[in-house]
């Protein structure tokens, strides 16, 4: 009796054992994999395509199964693809999409190997091919280091002084002294020529020239023979985006205190080639009352010769009136 129960429990272990080398408790046929290959070629020169993009899909739902690039032969593998109904879509720059249908992995064939799958060149047209360098912030040259304000948005809404203030090598006070390299003795010109809007005041004149109708700025350290820098540490040279500036700007400068009061107002409006510019300051100071005291001290020393002075004085008068 016992001899049949021993077999009996052998037999159901087998036959367990049995079942799972073969799928596996519950999973059946789930557990095969297949494969899909194949190969990508021009369809003029039969040439393989290289690095082409090769997506498996599923064919009912288009979901993204699988996918891979061509290798340098133009081949492609896909493994461990789950049985089932599937497409395949082949892309490549310069080719028209291929798509294949209708790849079925069964249990009887896995595998698919799909060969030669031809890509047909699409034909791209150009009008025209346009090749746009920008210039940097800053560029270095030979003689003179150039800002390109348009390039640089930090200075929206501001003015000439904003901008002196981000060029490279120069420094603006709190007053709007201009200094290059730590010297004031400098020439700034407008498009490359003089300007009598610097002749009285350098600082009211870059106050009055707005920051967007300036398109870069250069900062020559040797000027040439072209320039008439004599004595001079540099040259700064504003270029505007028109030839010369147009508009109306102003500034209005006050401080308060305690003591004194001070305010400033400066207009300037151009049009053209002309241009008008006026100043105008006032001064106040709070009234502070006060008082004024003077003394005077004469000793006793001091007293008796002015009294003995003056009785000596008088004895010569009486002399000199006696008949």
């Amino acid at each position: 009796m016992k001899k049949w129960y021993l077999l009996s429990l052998m037999l159901i272990a087998n036959s367990i054992i049995f079942a799972q080398g073969f799928g596996g408790v519950g999973q059946g046929s789930s557990a095969i994999k297949g494969k899909v290959t194949g190969l990508l070629i021009d369809s003029v020169s039969n040439a393989p395509v290289e690095f082409a993009t090769v997506v498996l899909l599923d064919s009912k739902t288009d979901k993204e199964i699988n996918g891979t690039v061509t290798d340098e032969k133009g081949q492609f593998k896909i493994s461990d693809v789950n049985l089932g109904s599937y497409k395949l879509v082949c892309s490549f720059l310069g080719y028209a999409t291929k798509t294949v249908s209708d790849i079925v992995l069964s249990k009887k064939t896995p595998d698919s190997d799909l060969m030669n799958i031809k890509l047909v060149m699409d034909n791209y047209v150009l009008e025209g091919v346009t090749v746009t360098e920008e210039a940097s912030l800053y560029e270095n040259k030979i003689d003179k280091i150039v800002y390109n304000v348009e390039k640089d948005a930090t200075v929206a809404g501001g003015d000439a002084t904003d901008v002196l203030r981000n060029t490279p090598l120069l420094s603006v006070d709190l007053d709007g002294n201009v200094s290059l390299r730590g010297s004031q003795n400098i020439q700034i010109l407008i498009n490359g020529r003089p300007s009598g809007m610097f002749a009285s005041s350098v600082s009211e004149a870059l106050r009055s020239i707005p920051a967007n109708q300036i398109k870069s700025v250069e900062v020559v350290t040797t000027p040439t023979a072209k320039y008439d820098a004599e004595g001079s540490a540099g040259i700064i040279n504003i270029i505007t985006k028109k030839k010369t500036t147009e508009g109306f700007t102003g500034s209005v400068n006050t401080s308060i205190g305690n003591v004194q009061n001070n305010a400033g107002l400066n207009l300037s409006a151009s049009k053209g080639r002309f241009g008008v510019s006026a100043n105008g300051g006032s001064f106040f100071s709070w009234p502070r009352p006060s008082t004024t005291s003077f003394t005077r001290e004469n000793t006793i020393q001091g007293v008796l010769q002015v009294q003995d002075k003056m009785e000596k004085a008088k004895i010569n008068l009486l002399v000199s009136t006696a008949p």
